[in-house]
């Protein structure tokens, strides 16, 4: 028999960290929450944008099963997550849903409809029929469809597509309750649209907020930066801080003015989050400092709350992004942000108060570590918009770099958006400045030398096609000008003749020479940019004969 204690020493007791990751990738598989022993409870005690996620990844018509688990208030949330867009409501984006639960059965169907607040069931409603009262006509209207009682006459107005589950939806909320079913219609054709959707959008806001997603004017403060310089006036977050913290500015939206119609309270809501979301598994399985720093916190109730800040913040970005959550891509786009930035503002907190990554993200707002982040990428942006500044770094409207060649066309490029990604480390920084160096270099020196889009176009090459141009870059024509400066004392754009070269073949120090006496302080890095030419040139021999064709265009095409 194996003892007790030899069984516990062959069970490898995974981290808190670790454990909120397996439990997320364990229940982010339709099947997997299925499958669970009791899998009604354990699906009702999931977070209802969890949920979502894992709907969203199946499919809603592949996730029936999973939906019919999920309670009205569930429901009601992925609605809010799908069916908005903006301020406004998509009605196409609900049908699918109703054909979801109407396999449920019609009274499940009548209590999931029911359980939708009553603003947004109407103004889905309103979009979908015109709803015209029976005694005020004297025959029925084309087309038009009497509801169960008599009392009205439905005429479909949406896509033929969604027609069939339009009119099973009112089915069943009149088989569930014909009186109910009247006043909701009632009240529903009295209605003004624009008012309805105010109403629902307010109610859909709050509920929102209290799964992270805040609304965007609010979210978008999460974008605020602390400068390295500031790192050291980052207050520690209080000892017993909440989720309830985290919203935008770590402020939650007016539940006094919705509680009544959001489902669960602020109270409610943070006692939910307890679970990592599943699209952020990915992002965090990875090597990252801040996995790194929740891997080592011991304590599972603080790394509830950790976690729950955590999804918090995640879902703020989201909203600031203006991201649909069921846009994978910019959605994981959004996600690996929050966890490249908050390390890079762990790093530079670690190194500024001399703590480890662990104590500091104990100690500290993880929105606060954001910010810190944003800096660091933001400060190396902001010298990219000042280098494009400096152009022309090309020659027409195709590419936006087209006169610069990788890895200074990449970091422009990335450096171009509005929140560049990429960046996961303070290493990563550092090596955007050393390129950002690299590029202001590049910019003196053509400077200096008259390197414009005129004097680019008016270069004769010579034997060269007329499509080479576009191949020319600003180390291409820097070669070029530093080996005419070698050859013949002046420097100039044009191809360099067969003489020349053999000149340079056989005289490797005038490359420098020149470029000293032409670049100054840039010489050495102007010279590195055509190293390979010069590698190639020294390898010809005395005999070798050269193409006049590549001899003429060799400085320009092949640097």
């Amino acid at each position: 028999m194996t003892k007790v204690s030899e069984t516990a020493s062959n069970v490898v007791r995974l981290s808190p960290f670790r454990a909120a990751l397996e439990r997320a990738r364990r229940f982010g598989k339709v099947d997997a929450l299925l499958a669970a022993p009791d899998a009604r409870r354990e699906i009702r005690r999931v977070p209802a944008e969890e949920v979502y996620w894992v709907v969203r990844e199946a499919g809603i018509a592949d996730a029936r099963g999973l939906i019919a688990l999920c309670t009205p208030d569930q429901i009601q949330r992925f609605l809010d997550l799908d069916v908005w867009r903006g301020d406004s409501v998509e009605p196409a984006r609900f049908w699918p849903w109703v054909d979801a639960i109407l396999a449920g059965g019609w009274e499940r169907a009548a209590r999931i409809a029911w359980g939708i607040d009553a603003e947004t069931l109407g103004l889905l409603m309103l979009s979908a029929f015109e709803v015209v009262e029976a005694y005020d006509l004297a025959e029925p209207p084309r087309d038009a469809r009497a509801t169960a009682d008599g009392w009205f006459y439905l005429l479909y107005k949406g896509p033929p597509e969604d027609e069939a589950n339009a009119f099973k939806l009112v089915e069943a909320l009149y088989a569930d309750d014909h009186e109910r079913a009247r006043r909701f219609l009632t009240q529903v054709r009295s209605e003004i649209p624009s008012e309805l959707e105010e109403t629902a959008r307010r109610f859909q806001s709050a509920r929102r907020e209290e799964m992270g997603f805040v609304s965007f004017d609010e979210a978008v403060g999460v974008y605020r930066k602390l400068r390295p310089d500031e790192a050291k006036k980052v207050e520690e977050k209080p000892r017993n801080h909440g989720v309830t913290e985290i919203g935008g500015e770590g402020k939650g939206g007016n539940k006094e003015e919705d509680g009544a119609k959001s489902r669960s309270g602020a109270a409610a809501g943070a006692e939910a989050r307890r679970a990592l979301p599943v699209v952020l598994v990915a992002p965090l399985s990875g090597e990252s400092l801040l996995g790194q720093a929740l891997d080592a916190v011991e304590d599972r109730e603080e790394m509830e709350r950790l976690v729950a800040e955590l999804a918090f913040l995640a879902n703020a970005v989201v909203s600031a992004d203006r991201v649909d959550p069921d846009d994978k891509v910019r959605t994981a786009a959004s996600f690996e942000r929050v966890r490249d930035w908050v390390s890079i503002g762990l790093e530079v907190l670690a190194a500024a108060h001399g703590q480890s990554a662990t104590e500091i993200v104990r100690t500290r707002m993880l929105r606060d570590l954001f910010a810190v982040g944003h800096a660091e990428v933001a400060k190396r942006a902001a010298r990219a918009r000042m280098l494009r500044g400096r152009g022309p770094w090309r020659l027409g409207d195709d590419e936006p770099f087209s006169l610069l060649v990788p890895p200074w066309s990449d970091t422009m490029s990335q450096l171009a958006s509005v929140r560049p990604d990429g960046v996961r480390a303070v290493a990563d920084a550092e090596r955007l400045d050393h390129l950002l160096d690299e590029i202001g270099a590049m910019a003196r020196i053509r400077d200096r030398l008259g390197i414009s889009c005129e004097a680019i176009l008016s270069i004769d090459l010579g034997h060269a096609a007329p499509s080479d141009r576009a191949a020319l870059t600003i180390p291409m024509l820097i070669a070029t000008a530093v080996a005419h400066r070698a050859t013949s004392g002046a420097p100039a754009l044009g191809p360099l003749p067969l003489t020349r070269l053999e000149t340079l073949r056989k005289s490797d120090h005038l490359w420098m020479e020149s470029a000293r006496a032409l670049l100054g302080p840039d010489a050495e890095f102007a010279v590195s940019l055509f190293g390979g030419l010069r590698d190639h040139l020294a390898t010809l021999r005395a005999n070798d004969a050269i193409d006049p064709r590549v001899a003429s265009t060799w400085i320009l095409l092949r640097v």
